[in-house]
């Protein structure tokens, strides 16, 4: 039950951090729908949606580095946001786990790219699932990014002791 709360507040979480990207969505898809008369609203419908489907399967991925490798209950958990940032919070853990906890949510979006490669039928969206799933999960490894920030600072520290 915990933790179907937690994944609760975790999309609630989402639409309020990126609520820009959803109004600008909304705002393009009557644009298009009323003064062009086009088809690509399910275009547009369908890059927001893969894109709030990243951020939380990423952060299903940590939540699932915490409570596998660091142990902790899901009530520890707390989400916090920020416009366009979602952020987990949870007691101080070793710094070992911490970083595994770090690499768990850009794995998680590799993986569930990879899968929906291999189990989406063929065609566009296929293609833009897996892409937008392994892009994200790859630009999160990034030093410009929270989760690439604490890894470089992570692994260059340990480069200096040696």
């Amino acid at each position: 039950m915990i933790f179907n709360g937690l994944i609760k507040n975790l999309i609630a979480a989402v639409i309020a951090a990126y609520w820009p990207l959803w109004i600008f969505g909304v705002i393009i898809i009557l644009v298009d729908l009323i003064a062009f008369n086009s088809a690509t609203q399910t275009f547009i419908i369908a890059i927001l949606s893969f894109t709030a489907a990243a951020v939380i399967f990423h952060e299903i991925g940590h939540i699932i580095g915490i409570k596998l490798v660091a142990k902790l209950p899901f009530h520890s958990i707390r989400i916090t946001t920020r416009l366009f940032q979602t952020t987990l919070n949870h007691q101080p853990v070793e710094e070992k786990i911490w970083m595994t906890i770090v690499w768990s949510g850009s794995l998680m979006n590799i993986f569930i790219g990879l899968a929906g490669w291999l189990i989406l039928p063929n065609g566009f969206y296929q293609g833009m699932w897996a892409a937008l799933q392994i892009g994200f999960g790859i630009i999160n490894l990034m030093p410009f990014s929270p989760d690439g920030e604490k890894l470089f600072a992570y692994y260059q520290a340990k480069e200096q002791k040696i």
